[in-house]
This record gives structure tokens, C-alpha cells and sequence, in this order.
């Protein structure tokens, strides 16, 4: 016997959730792109974050490695969700322009991504003097930040085309 009570028509009032995965979503642009930028995103975090952790001098900088850090890894998170929600097609369920809003998320993300990662490899470039090698690890992450950036804008690019022409 169910505890939640018959509505009029003898029914049980609630939401019934599909959680079965529909990969479908992962052959679309949106969603190749998506897989890619959150391996980039994943890896100019780790190199980033194994820098930091390895390096004696990185307090001098430790405002522009956490901006980074927090780029990387915000943006990662939420396209992790993002991606969850769309393979288990919870998204159907909440009522919003998703073109529009991953849109807006990706533009956003790439602009703010991009600005730490110029502001990390003029890091990289300004110590690179002092450091005798030591700043591979800040311009390799800087270097994935950038290719991140530019695929949050592409992404940003087809799902804007797909909020104009819906299927």
C-alpha cells in the first residue's frame, strides 16, 4: 500500500522520474564539445592545481592561481551537472531555454576563462627568468585554459544557432 494519498481518479499524485540515460545527447555538436571542454577543463585544473602545490614561490602569485582555480573548476562543475542533466533528460522537466542559457553560461565562462589564463601566462612569461624552468607547469595550464576558452566559445556559438533555429 502506497503512503501518499489517491487523488480523485484513484491515481497516486506524484512525479514520476525517468533516470534511464539516453546518450544521444553526446552525438551533437553541443554535446561532443561539451565532453571536450570538460576534459580541458580538467586538465588545466590538475596541472594548475599540481603547480601550486609543488612550486616554493607561487605566494607572489597566489591571487591569479586562485582565480584560475576557481574558473576551472566552477565551470567544470557546472558543465559536469549540466551534462548529467542532459543524458538523463532531467532537463525536460524544468521549464527553461536551455540553448539560451548554456549559451549565456559558455560566453560568460569563456570571457572570464580566457582573462585568467592571459593573466597566467604573463605570469609564466614575466617568471620564467627567475624561476630556470620552473613556470612549465602555470604556462601549460594557461595553454589548456586558452584551448578551453575557445571551446566554451564554439560551444557558446552552436548553442545560440540552436536556440534561433529550434528542431
Amino acid at each position: 500500500m502506497s503512503d501518499a494519498p489517491p487523488n480523485s481518479s484513484g491515481s497516486n499524485i506524484g512525479l514520476k522520474v525517468d533516470l534511464k540515460p539516453d546518450f544521444g545527447f553526446l552525438r551533437s555538436p553541443s554535446g561532443i564539445l561539451t565532453c571536450v571542454n570538460i576534459i580541458l577543463l580538467f586538465l588545466a585544473w590538475v596541472i594548475m592545481a599540481g603547480w601550486k602545490d609543488n612550486t616554493l614561490w607561487s605566494p607572489w602569485i597566489v591571487s591569479q592561481v586562485s582565480y584560475f582555480l576557481f574558473m576551472t573548476v566552477t565551470t567544470w562543475l557546472v558543465l559536469s551537472i549540466l551534462l548529467v542533466l542532459f543524458i538523463l533528460k532531467i532537463h525536460t522537466k524544468i521549464l527553461i531555454n536551455w540553448p539560451l542559457t548554456l549559451s549565456i553560461f559558455c560566453l560568460t565562462s569563456s570571457i572570464l576563462l580566457i582573462i585568467s589564463s592571459i593573466i597566467n601566462a604573463n605570469e609564466a612569461r614575466k617568471w620564467r627568468i627567475y624561476a630556470n624552468g620552473g613556470v612549465n607547469g602555470l604556462a601549460a595550464a594557461a595553454a589548456f585554459g586558452f584551448f578551453a576558452s575557445f571551446g566554451l566559445a564554439i560551444q557558446a556559438m552552436f548553442s545560440f544557432k540552436e536556440y534561433r533555429n529550434p528542431v
